[in-house]
């Protein structure tokens, strides 16, 4: 595997910001040009962004809103903790392919996510909303669940049945390594909202047969009614719910035969 630390470089940037009297220039020679070619594609194609965007978000950057997550990262060994977690899941799973993991720090970036990148798919970590690292593992090996989910089986896009079922595949997947945990920390919740979901979930299920909950609801931040990674939990269930209909519990059955579970979304 290789581990891209990206984010030291932002540091750097942080650390030269009050002395360069062109901030522009200045992230761009310490940090975006350094890694032109996978920022450009994070900001650019995967998540959108213009030059301009990102510009905007440079001039209103304040380095104390970086002061904690630079602080836990003195702490907190993250580059070998990845090393430690892939390598785990890549016991588990019999995978003998090299993984790369890209740690950066963005501007609105998903705590994780998996992208299609270079010459196959990468995980990456972006780091700015991070107040603490207490369920890293869990998050690490849900995103390396996905990195072989969509190298095996490409990417899910829209279709919100499949989006489900490999969130609820992922889910179970981070259990499996890393045990024992309380059930809201496993789909990135806090208790109050695990609660509302397991009270109202026929009710949303409901919600998305019919079409009146679309994706953005489930996955994203848009829903007023919805905690956000609804999609998470509701996609477990179904896992489970298959799991508890067959008696199949193998991860390998799962990630190669995804469809079987689409019955149960019926």
């Amino acid at each position: 595997m290789k581990i891209h630390c990206l984010y030291r470089d932002f540091f750097v940037f942080l650390r030269m910001v009050n002395l360069e009297s062109d901030r522009w220039g200045a992230f761009r020679r310490y940090y975006f040009e350094k890694h032109h070619d996978f920022l450009s594609h994070i900001w650019y194609q995967y998540q959108g962004f213009t030059q301009r965007n990102i510009r905007e978000r440079v001039d209103m950057l304040k380095k104390e809103d970086y002061a904690q997550i630079e602080s836990e990262l003195k702490l907190f060994d993250i580059e070998e903790h990845t090393r430690e977690v892939i390598q785990h899941c890549k016991n588990l799973l019999h995978d003998p392919d090299s993984c790369n993991v890209y740690l950066f720090i963005g501007f609105f970036s998903p705590d994780g996510f998996v992208t299609e990148y270079g010459k196959g798919h990468v995980i990456c970590v972006g780091l700015e909303r991070f107040r603490t690292f207490k369920y890293y593992d869990i998050l690490l090996s849900h995103e390396y669940c996905h990195y072989i989910l969509n190298k095996r089986g490409g990417e899910a896009g829209d279709d919100l049945k499949r989006r489900l079922i490999r969130e609820g595949i992922a889910v179970f997947f981070s259990r499996l390594a890393y045990p024992g945990r309380v059930d809201a920390a496993y789909f990135f919740l806090s208790e109050k909202r695990f609660r509302h979901l397991r009270e109202n979930e026929n009710g949303i299920m409901a919600g998305i047969r019919s079409g009146e909950i679309n994706g953005k609801e489930l996955f994203g931040p848009e829903s007023e009614t919805l905690p956000p990674r609804t999609g998470y939990y509701l996609g477990y269930r179904l896992v489970e719910r298959f799991m508890q209909r067959t008696g199949i519990r193998d991860i390998e059955f799962l990630l190669k035969d995804e469809n079987q579970i689409f019955l149960d979304f019926e």
